[in-house]
C-alpha cells in the first residue's frame, strides 16, 4: 500500500521508473511488463493529466493596458502602424504526457 500512497502523489511516465523506484526503496526487482500487471491490480490507469488554462491576473491585465498599450496606440499612426499580437492561450501543462494515475481519478 506504500507504493499506491506514492504514486497517488506522484505521477510517473514510464512502469520502468516506477520499477527503478521499486528496487531503490523496497529492494524488490520488477520487470516493466510485471510493473504494469500490477499497477492495474492496483488500480492504476495510463491516461493523460487534465489540461489546466492558466490564469492570468485581471489587474495586472488592466495595468498593462492603461500604461503600455494605450500610450503605444496614441502614438499610432497611418506613417507609424503599430502591430501587436496577444492570441495565445497559456495552459499550465501545455503538452501533458501520459502517466500512470488512480482509476476515477484526474490529475493536473
Amino acid at each position: 500500500m506504500e507504493l499506491k500512497l506514492h504514486l497517488s502523489v506522484k505521477i510517473y511516465l514510464k512502469a520502468e521508473d516506477i520499477c527503478a523506484f521499486a528496487m531503490k526503496e523496497y529492494a524488490v526487482f520488477y520487470k516493466s511488463k510485471d510493473m504494469v500487471k500490477l499497477l492495474k491490480r492496483l488500480g492504476f490507469v495510463y491516461k493523460k493529466p487534465k489540461i489546466v488554462p492558466g490564469k492570468a491576473d485581471g489587474k495586472i491585465q488592466d495595468e498593462f493596458l492603461k500604461t503600455v498599450l494605450k500610450p503605444l496606440l496614441d502614438q499610432a499612426s497611418d506613417d507609424n502602424p503599430l502591430y501587436f499580437s496577444d492570441a495565445m492561450h497559456p495552459t499550465h501543462n501545455v503538452q501533458p504526457h501520459y502517466g500512470w494515475i488512480l482509476k476515477g481519478k484526474d490529475k493536473e
